[in-house]
Parts: C-alpha cells; structure tokens; sequence
C-alpha cells in the first residue's frame, strides 16, 4: 500500500488569502514544502478547517508554479481557464480529490498535529502505531464510507497488529529495569499465548441467564426482530452481545467491538442495492459499489470463529420484503452440507470475477486486498451468508413505519422489548459496554439441530407436547390467514431442543417448556395477528381461553390486543 498522510489546511497569513481549492473541487494545490516527503500515489487526508472540510486525497506527483500577474500586482496560476492566487514563488502540488465530507459540529483532533501541520498515518516502516490508532480513530468519525472508510480501516487493522509488537524503547526500558534484556518471541507464538489464555465458550449458560432468549433464539435462526417503545435498549442490547462474543484482540476497538454494524435504515430504500451493492460503468470499465452491509459480510467470513452482528436500525422505515427480499430469500437457502453450512450468494463467482476484472482495486475495496483464500473462495462460490453473521432489526411502530409482511415475519424471530426499570444501571453500573473474559463464540451460537427430525427425535418426550400445544393453537386460527404451518413448527421445536440442553437432568418439564412455549407463540404466532373486529376479535377471545393461564406472557399480550381492538376497532402485535 501507498504512503498514508494527515495535512491539516488552516487560516492563511492573509485574511483575503483564497485556500487552494479548484471551483469544481476536483483537485487541491498545496505547498510542496508542507506535504514533504511524497511520492505519485500517496493517499492524503486534508482537514481543510477553514471550509469546515475533510478531502480525501491522492497526490498526482503534478507540480504547479506560481507567476507574478502585472496587472493586480499579484501572484498565483491558472488551471481550466480560472485563476486562482497564492504566495510568491509557490510550488504548489496537485492533489486528486476522491472524497469529501463535512466537518461534523464539534469536531477535533484528540491531541494536535502541531506546527508542521502534516501527520505520517501510514508507511511501511510506521513507528508509534498506537498514536496513529488514534489519528484514524479521530477520520473515522468523519468518513464513514466509501474508499476513504476503506482505507482507514485497512490502516486501523494493520496498525492494531503492529501494536501487539513491542517498540525499540519499550523493550530498552524492560532492560534497564531488570539489568538482563528479555526475548522478544515471534508473533505467532505471542498470539497463541495470548488466545490460549481467553475462555471462549460459555456453553454452560443457565436456563435463568438474562441474555437466554435471545441467544436461543440466534442459535434456530440468526434473524431477530426486537420490537418496542423507542429508547428501551433495543440497538443496546446487540451492541452489548457483540461485545461478550469480541474475543478477537485485533477487533477490540475503543469505541466499538470489530464484530458490530449499526446500519441506519433510509425511508428511500426501494430495492437492495442499498445492502448489497451495485455496479457501474466508470471510464469504460465496470466498478462494484460497495456497500457497508456488504463490507461487514466480508469482514465476517475473514473472522469465521467469531459472532457477527449486524444491527438494522429502524428496519420498517422502509418496506423490508423489498430492500431485504435477498436476504430473506437466501436465508432460506442455508443447509449443512460436509461439516458446514452453505448457501447461495449475495453476489455470484461470475460477478466477482468480472469486477474483480475489471477493477484492480476491487479486492481492496471489499476487504480483501491480502487475504488470497477467501479470494478464492468468492471466485469459486461467490459472496454466501456467513455462518457467523447474525442479523438484528429494531423495530418502533408508529404512523412513519411500514408494517411486516408474513415473508418477513415468518423468517424473523421477534422479541419483544417493553419492559423496562427505570432503577437499572443508576446505582451499580452494568458491564454491557465492554469486554469480557468469557466470550460467546461462532459455534456456540450455530444451530446444532441442521433439521427438524434430529431435534424432534433427540428430544421425543417434549417434541410431542410441543406439538400437541401448537395443533391447540392452530386449531383456532383454521379459517383465518393466521394459521402457522411447517416453518413455526420446525423453529418451536429447535428452539424448546436447544432450551433444555441448558438444563441439569431430570428437570420437571411443565416449568421450563411452557416458558419456552409462552416465548415462541409471541415470536412466530402472534406477531402475525392483526385486523378489524370481524378478522380478530373471536381469533383473540378464544386463544385467551386456551392459553390464559399456561402462558402468561402471551396472554397479557393477547388481553392488550383485545383492549386495543375494542378501543379502535383495529389491532396488531406491533402497538
């Protein structure tokens, strides 16, 4: 990779003096003695401060000089028929500007770039890699996609690595403490050491652990639904799974853990190319758009041991069955096929070899610039869900929103999130922003039971009550478009299968599976209810009567669905 730099732009000496920026913002001229040491190529990130700017850069190794104008008494040169003015005798560099963003409000530097306003964030030869984290931490509040993302998150993961290294004077330091110099081991073996020390499975979760639903849920279909009023913690709580399942030092940032996405989901998504990307003709070549959802995939399968969760934030602002239809339809591609699980891809092999054809930067752009396996394997098999990735929407109904279509909710796992105490987390803080000794790791949250008939079988004495509960319940939505078939059925049952092997034998199964039960009839069965008086209101009375004092949870839900009927003349799960 190229050269990497910093170069603040600030208030010239002259309060008329124009900051070098063409009118059409294609290219900056800056001085040659401010850029120092450069090469055609480099990247350079401009902080134009003055504008309340940020451009991204790459210098083009085109030197422009100034010349005196007569007439004004002026100095300065021209570029496409404008003149532009500078300072005498000014070589000026030009730059190609890739990207522009605004300076958010508020905005700075954590510690200054001081005088020489320029800052090496990457070579190959980088030292304090710690200090340039920072540098990038500090852009990466400002761009957050496009080339520009890409890039900072190339040097954020090649910095991290070189941060595992000791530098020169932390090990001079070491020896003039202790008087013997000490032995630097190669960094395979200090990884091994380091990852040998971190407990990575906390499969002995117990049936009462506070996160036990919604890591069951995750483990019969990694696509959850968390509904409720705004500001309960819904984004929250993904962020806080991610970081119990971030046992990968390299993906320990402090901001985030580098197995989490909050994707803002925009009114204006009619279609998937939002998620997943698109193609387009540049300069007679065909260039692949990258997308964040897109970048977070690929970022997945290169860390496949480790959970990845991808939070959807405010998934019904725009019509799910359309902007995810891919989605939706790929997960139900899964199957486990020679000890892993496989399906169809996002983007197919013939694809990835033409853009990777066609675009010589393409690799990068996804992720993958050093990484000749998983190269091979999208040339192969396309871009396939990973295993690892868990998809998290949050969900706010209201008149802005759209409503879920049974496409959606029957592929979903819905949970619901309107309890709350208003005590939590005021008197002894919580620990659900950071990281943790025990972690969740990929294969505890990968469905063990790849079909049905293993969990009914393994599991004989509850899969019959189970299904003896559900013809109960699907008996009174016969007549209605509510009725549930083979796919709530197979996910009950992998649900109740992998709650009881939570628990210590020989455990009373009335308790534990009617809380089981009582959990999935309001992820897959009521979540589909909804309509006027004649659609619902006998659907609703006689569940009440089946259910009533079996399933407390569902039952308090269907008796506000009632009241919300009898008040409005309309009702549904999402209120």
């Amino acid at each position: 990779m190229k050269n990497v730099k910093i170069c603040e732009i600030r208030q010239g000496s002259r309060s008329n003096y124009p900051h070098l920026i063409s009118n059409d913002e294609k290219y900056l001229f800056c001085c040659s003695h401010q850029l120092g040491d450069y090469n055609t190529g480099d990247m350079i990130f401009c902080i134009h401060k003055p504008r309340n700017k940020a451009f991204f850069t790459v210098f083009t190794g085109e030197e422009v000089y100034t010349l005196p104008n007569l007439s004004t008494n002026e100095w300065g040169f021209e570029y496409e028929g404008q003149t532009y003015f500078a300072r005498k005798n000014d070589v000026l560099q030009k730059l190609r500007v890739m990207d522009q963003m605004i300076i958010p409000p508020g905005w700075d530097w954590r510690r200054p770039l001081g005088r020489n306003q320029i800052y090496p964030l990457w070579n190959a030869e980088i030292s304090r890699p710690k200090d340039r984290l920072a540098r990038v931490n500090d852009l990466q509040l400002i761009f957050r996609k496009g080339d520009a993302y890409e890039l900072l998150e190339y040097c954020n993961k090649e910095l991290l690595l070189r941060t595992e290294i000791p530098e020169c004077s932390e090990i001079e330091e070491e020896i003039s403490l202790y008087g013997t110099p000490s032995v630097y081991e190669p960094e395979t073996d200090y990884q091994e050491e380091e990852v040998a020390c971190v407990e990575t499975i906390p499969a002995t979760i117990k049936f009462n652990d506070k996160y036990r639903q919604v890591l069951m849920a995750i483990k019969t279909k990694p696509f959850v639904l968390l509904a409720g009023i705004s500001g309960v913690g819904k984004t929250r709580l993904v962020k806080s799974l991610a970081y119990k399942a971030c046992f990968e030092k390299e993906l320990q940032h402090s901001d985030k853990p580098g197995n989490f996405e909050l994707i803002k989901v925009k009114p204006d998504w009619y279609d998937s190319s939002e998620l997943i990307g698109y193609a387009t003709q540049r300069a007679g070549s065909l260039k692949y758009n990258v997308t964040a959802f897109m970048r977070f995939i690929v970022k997945a399968w290169c860390y496949s041991h480790v959970p990845f969760f991808l939070c959807l934030d405010e998934m019904n602002l725009a019509k799910v069955e359309q902007y995810f239809a891919e989605y939706l339809s790929i997960l139900e591609t899964r199957q486990f096929n020679d000890g892993r699980i496989i399906s169809e891809a996002f983007i197919s092999s013939d694809d990835i070899q033409l853009y990777s054809e066609e675009d010589a930067l393409f690799w990068r752009k996804i992720g993958l610039k050093d990484n000749e396996p998983l190269c091979l394997q999208f040339l192969s098999s396309g871009i396939t869900l990973p295993p690892n990735l868990v998809v998290v929407g949050t969900v706010n109904m209201d008149e802005t929103t759209h409503a879920f279509s049974r496409k959606v909710l029957d592929r979903a796992m819905t949970i619901e999130m309107n309890e709350f105490n208003m005590k939590e987390g005021l008197e002894v803080s919580d620990d659900n922003g950071e990281y943790t000794t025990n972690y969740i790791n990929a294969e505890f949250l990968n469905n063990k039971f790849h079909d049905v008939n293993t969990a009914y079988h393994k599991h004989l004495d509850v899969s019959r009550k189970v299904i003896k509960e559900l013809e109960n319940i699907n008996a009174v939505l016969l007549n209605s478009h509510f009725r549930f078939a083979y796919r709530v059925r197979n996910e009950i049952l992998i649900y109740c299968a992998h709650n009881e092997e939570l628990l210590p034998p020989d455990t009373p199964q009335d308790n534990w599976l009617n809380i089981c039960l009582d959990e999935m009839i309001m992820m897959k069965i009521l979540s589909r209810i909804e309509g006027n008086e004649k659609k619902c209101m006998h659907i609703i009375k006689e569940l009440l009567q089946k259910i009533k004092y079996k399933f407390p949870a569902s039952s308090k839900k269907l008796t506000q669905m009632l009241h919300q009927l009898s008040n409005s003349g309309y009702t549904s799960f999402w209120n």
